[in-house]
């Protein structure tokens, strides 16, 4: 039978936790950055102002980004995004409705453009891959999975977005 003095082995456990590699300590994430949100080609919410427009693509994005990092990218691994332009799935019609609102509106097909730079780093920080991508896609709003999904907020271009995150590696 083994003894072991319990301050051996509390040294050896300390000993080997040092050891471990950095990706245990990093964490996985994915930061955004909106350079000139307000130049945005179409930011616009239905019936509301620019800068609540802004405010709430922007929470939409960072919750979409918070949740897909685990999903998209692989442990430790950080990716740095810089948004730098943006035009939503369909299109603005002023003061159309009865009560004079406001519309954003989607025909059968709409288009999505968004416009990046990033970097993609490794556990230790070293850069994988970096870029710029203009991002767009035409989105059919007759197909039967498009109608199931489409009632989400940002649906279209937190699509664009899944699709280009699937294929960063």
């Amino acid at each position: 039978m083994l003894m072991f003095k319990k301050s051996s082995v509390l040294s050896v456990i300390a000993l080997s936790f040092v050891g471990l590699p950095l990706v245990a300590q990093m964490q996985t994430e994915i930061s955004v950055s909106y350079l000139n949100p307000e130049k945005y080609i179409d930011i616009m919410d239905s019936d509301s102002t620019k800068s609540r427009s802004i405010e709430s693509f922007k929470a939409g994005m960072d919750e979409f980004f918070k949740i897909s990092a685990s999903q998209y990218l692989k442990p430790g691994h950080q990716l740095k995004l810089e948004i730098t332009e943006v035009d939503r799935a369909g299109d603005m019609r002023y003061d159309v409705s009865p009560d004079m609102r406001d519309l954003r509106v989607l025909r059968d097909v709409v288009r999505v453009r968004i416009e990046v730079n990033y970097t993609l780093l490794d556990e230790n920080q070293q850069v994988i891959k970096q870029g710029t991508e203009n991002l767009k896609e035409f989105y059919n709003l007759n197909s039967i999975s498009q109608r199931k999904f489409n009632s989400e907020r940002l649906y279209y271009e937190k699509k664009l977005l899944e699709d280009w995150l699937k294929s960063l590696y």
